[in-house]
């Protein structure tokens, strides 16, 4: 109540019940089981301390029972907008999430999120290279070899190849490294993100500019804040779970928390 979030929370909520419809359409769920006995996704991170978010579902585990603070998801000091909450989702069950919620709200009201592309080292050599007119094997050859990284370094890189160090003698081969340290960072195209939407009470197009993406149905406007994006995340880890654990645990008397981890944190 102090930040107004109802509506933002209960938005939430609803794309939660549409997953469960995905995932009952899909076979994954069982339909007698309730929204909160088999949530079909998960809420990450700092979000989990939210009470009214274990109740509606966003959240697996009762930050009373645990005792979890409030103090990350809502700093005082830090409470200029909307806090940032993703969604992990089965990976089957995305496609089907994403298309659902542009049929419930309608393309004017929810989309894809655009993510800009930058230029990075491949894509100068491989773009410069070609409007310089070098020879399309050894634009090809140098694009292989160097690392992913910035284009700012492309010179420092040919100067520890064997087969391209002398070409930086060569003032045609200077151009392509002095071009692409300037082309480093530069916006190469626009593209969608795979699963940050975008839900506006107002129309978007009244708001910002709006177009189709890449598949039938998806509408992609550019890149915005990170804030009050719905991000719907697919981890791999999850069809393993329902498929190999969830059915075991349900025939427990018990409440287990599952941590996922990387191999490098087990030690």
């Amino acid at each position: 109540k102090k930040y107004n979030l109802a509506g933002f929370l209960l938005l939430y909520h609803e794309v939660i019940k549409l997953g469960r419809e995905v995932m009952i359409d899909q076979g994954l769920s069982d339909p007698s089981l309730s929204l909160e006995e088999n949530p079909p996704g998960r809420g990450r991170g700092s979000s989990v301390a939210l009470l009214i978010g274990y109740l509606i579902g966003l959240s697996h585990i009762d930050p009373l029972k645990y005792n979890l603070s409030l103090e990350r998801f809502l700093p005082e000091d830090m409470m200029t907008n909307v806090p940032d909450i993703d969604l992990d989702f089965p990976r089957s069950i995305r496609e089907g999430l994403i298309l659902r919620t542009h049929q419930k709200w309608g393309w004017e009201h929810a989309v894809l999120t655009g993510t800009i592309a930058t230029y990075q080292v491949k894509g100068a050599v491989r773009g410069l290279g070609k409007a310089l007119g070098l020879p399309q094997t050894e634009i090809d050859q140098l694009a292989k070899q160097t690392e992913w990284g910035s284009a700012r370094k492309l010179g420092v890189r040919m100067q520890k190849m064997p087969n391209f160090k002398d070409r930086l003698d060569m003032p045609i081969w200077q151009n392509l490294v002095r071009l692409a340290a300037e082309l480093d960072g530069f916006p190469k195209y626009m593209g969608q993100h795979p699963g940050g939407m975008v839900l506006s009470s107002s129309p978007l197009i009244d708001i910002v500019p709006v177009q189709r993406g890449a598949i039938e149905g998806r509408y992609v406007p550019p890149p915005i804040d990170k804030k009050g994006t719905i991000f719907l995340l697919p981890l791999y880890i999850f069809p393993k779970l329902y498929s190999t654990f969830i059915p075991i645990l349900n025939k427990l008397d018990s409440k287990f928390i599952f941590f996922v981890v990387s191999r490098n944190d087990l030690s």
